[in-house]
């Protein structure tokens, strides 16, 4: 596991379903677990950059006029397409799932008996994914780096040629 904290939000309006997935979350050493019970404050925190978003698909249902998850993750997916988005819901609908994938959602677990075991499942593959990412920002910022000296010892060798050329001749 990697030492720097993983970031998680946990957006559920559900306050009592919201504190036992932080109980569960907290359990391991590496998550840094923030909760909100309503999309429109996680929006304005979104610029701690989290590194993981567990979202409700059923916020505000009391409120028809109110955003849902599926509207969040819309939103999160235009500000960012590569933020990890897990979707949480207690519907067992495939063509729900479906949907949430096709936007972007990282995966869906659903609110049942076993949702913090498949939670579990889903943020240790989660977070081989996020590494294998952290790697290749990495390596493409290396590959960068080594472009920009590649450009400049080959612009020197170019301006040495011309000189030597003009001393020549």
């Amino acid at each position: 596991m990697n030492t720097k904290q993983k970031k998680i939000f946990v957006v559920e309006d559900n306050r009592m379903y919201a504190s036992m997935i932080e109980n569960h979350l907290t359990q391991y050493p590496d998550c840094e677990v923030k909760l909100f019970y309503n999309g429109e404050d996680c929006m304005l925190a979104f610029e701690e950059n989290p590194d993981v978003v567990l979202l409700d698909f059923h916020l505000n249902v009391d409120d028809e006029t109110a955003k849902t998850g599926f509207d969040y993750l819309k939103i999160i997916k235009e500000r960012n397409p590569e933020q990890a988005v897990v979707m949480l819901s207690s519907m067992e609908d495939v063509k729900q799932v479906v949907d949430l994938l096709k936007i972007g959602a990282y995966d869906y677990v659903l609110k049942d008996d076993m949702a913090f075991d498949n939670l579990d499942k889903v943020m240790f593959n989660l977070n081989g994914v996020l590494s294998i990412r952290k790697e290749v920002k990495s390596l493409r910022k290396t590959v960068k780096k080594q472009n920009k000296r590649f450009a400049w010892t080959l612009f020197g060798i170019v301006v040495l040629v011309a000189l030597s050329f003009r001393f020549i001749h």
